[in-house]
């Protein structure tokens, strides 16, 4: 009789363990949360550039060199829906192709609209000290289909020109006017800008990012003239700059 006794109270715990497991641990998918990854798209690139290039104060044969890699890109959102451009790296390796830099790069807009393009541009100091050890490049670029709800104010350059100053290295110099046709004020605080170069044949060749930091307020229908010192070149290569572009504005324009 014992023996029966301990039988059922076995079989009791064993039932409440399996009753306690189903009410706590049930494989309830009405309640489960599934995240799906957000679909990536593509963007075209209209135009794309990458120049490397060196300068040497010291003279002397076998001196180490500065070695500077200038990035840039043309988008074109030409899905039927708003882009979202929301990574961009730049690998650089050297010739046995180790990596040597990882170089994050950023369009502007980063939401385009159909229809709509972005500039993206970087001029960088590298770790090589020799020019002839660069190898190649991996651009890596991702974008994925965004809802819209980033609208940007846009500012229209006026008659923007540059300068060239020094030698060996010249610092790249830059004037333009900035239009503020919309019906926001903006100041200049906020602003992102991105300078594109070309040649004399509409080649790009490449550029910089740029974020002013004085605060002037342009209110609409007021320009602003703004003076903008851009990076060291190697003279060889600031020679083949003709002209430029450029594409300023701001998503929350003021404080």
């Amino acid at each position: 009789m014992l023996k029966g006794c301990f039988t059922f109270v076995l079989v009791l715990a064993m039932l409440s363990v399996v009753l306690f497991w189903l009410y706590f641990y049930k494989d309830d998918k009405a309640d489960q949360v599934v995240y799906e990854p957000k679909p990536k798209v593509t963007l075209d690139i209209v135009q794309e550039a990458e120049n490397v290039m060196s300068y040497s104060i010291i003279k002397t044969p076998g001196s180490p060199e500065t070695v500077l890699i200038t990035k840039a890109l043309i988008l074109k959102n030409n899905n039927s829906f708003p882009v979202y451009v929301s990574r961009i790296l730049n690998r650089l390796y050297d010739k046995k192709q180790r990596e040597q830099k990882l170089i994050p790069l950023y369009a502007f807009p980063y939401v385009l609209q159909p229809g709509e393009t972005a500039f993206v541009a970087d001029t960088s100091f590298t770790d090589f000290k020799f020019s002839e050890d660069f190898g190649t490049t991996k651009l890596e670029l991702e974008a994925e289909k965004n809802n819209g709800n980033l609208p940007f104010t846009m500012l229209t350059p006026d008659k923007p020109k540059f300068k060239l100053e020094g030698k060996d290295s010249v610092q790249l110099n830059v004037q333009t006017g900035l239009k503020n046709d919309t019906n926001q004020n903006v100041d200049t605080n906020h602003l992102r800008m991105t300078i594109m170069f070309f040649d004399k044949s509409g080649k790009l060749l490449g550029g910089f990012d740029h974020r002013p930091r004085i605060t002037n307020r342009i209110r609409p229908g007021t320009s602003y003239n703004m003076k903008i010192e851009g990076p060291l070149l190697s003279e060889e290569f600031g020679s083949r700059i003709n002209s430029l572009q450029i594409m300023a504005g701001c998503q929350e324009c003021t404080d």
